[in-house]
């Protein structure tokens, strides 16, 4: 972050939680569920996915819906070969013959629309190394990074951070044939892939980043798309200041940490010349 930045978060100990309406990745948490994919392709897609199924039934059928896994097991077991020609050629002559449903498919979409500024998103890099963090976050070198604790006792929401992931293949929110898993899975763990794929993958151009980050939804009767949350003082626990800070801001930084959390270790960092940081702990 940046020193003024990082002098606001050591005053209030406090951390902004954003939705990804005000993330710097346009990609990041899908804006539109099945966004380009039209009703009659995911139509398609599911009556194919259920031909699929009929055809070369899966060893686990609890990825399935109940009523879906009934059929499947039962075919599996005693159907001969022509009742599941049959049921196949029905499944095609339905594709033909019903129109898509154009509103469901729109109502999902906006619900999930008015979801997006409900989000809190949390992130943080893995290490206080990365280069290319410093530079792009932390005001190119004259900013701060800021290390924080996961503390047990204090239930703090910090251990509910996971690894972001950076797949090369889109995720199945982006297809038609992904959508058609999604939607011939039980609701509850439709839901949670939806999810995870959406709030903890991003394109592979970000994996620099090598972000952990917690989600959540705002508090009632919180408006807007941030929200700012207060730390116990003992989950901060060190501070690497730029090594291209201002000598004013360095003063405030580390005249903060030693008058309201005396506990934090403040780190001066230094270009070294072997094409790596060097962090020197500046004595009280």
């Amino acid at each position: 972050m940046s020193a003024s930045t990082a002098q606001i978060v050591l005053k209030s100990k406090t951390l902004r939680w954003s939705s990804p309406q005000e993330f710097n990745d346009p990609f990041d948490v899908a804006r539109e569920l099945a966004f380009g994919i039209s009703p009659s392709e995911l139509k398609k897609a599911v009556v194919h996915r259920f031909i699929k199924l009929i055809e070369n039934p899966p060893d686990n059928t609890e990825v399935l819906k109940p009523k879906l896994r009934l059929i499947v097991e039962t075919l599996k077991k005693a159907a001969s070969q022509e009742i599941k020609t049959k049921i196949i050629e029905e499944a095609k002559k339905e594709l033909e013959r019903t129109p898509p449903d154009e509103s469901s498919l729109e109502k999902l979409r906006e619900h999930w629309r008015s979801l997006i500024p409900q989000f809190r998103i949390l992130g943080f890099c893995e290490s206080h190394e990365v280069v290319s963090m410093w530079y792009h976050y932390a005001d190119k070198y004259r900013g701060a990074v800021i290390e924080f604790n996961c503390i047990d006792e204090f239930d703090s929401a910090l251990l509910l951070a996971r690894p972001v992931d950076y797949p090369e293949e889109r995720p199945d929110i982006f297809t038609p044939n992904g959508w058609s898993k999604l939607l011939t899975m039980p609701e509850k763990q439709a839901i949670m892939s939806l999810f995870e794929m959406c709030a903890y993958t991003k394109t592979p151009a970000w994996g620099y980043e090598r972000e952990w980050r917690v989600v959540s939804f705002n508090r009632p009767n919180e408006a807007g798309t941030t929200s700012d949350y207060k730390l116990n003082p003992r989950e901060f626990n060190r501070v690497f200041l730029g090594p291209l800070m201002d000598a004013k801001d360095k003063g405030e930084i580390v005249s903060i940490a030693k008058n309201s959390m005396a506990h934090i270790r403040v780190y001066e960092t230094e270009i070294g010349m072997d094409r790596r940081f060097n962090f020197r702990d500046i004595k009280s």
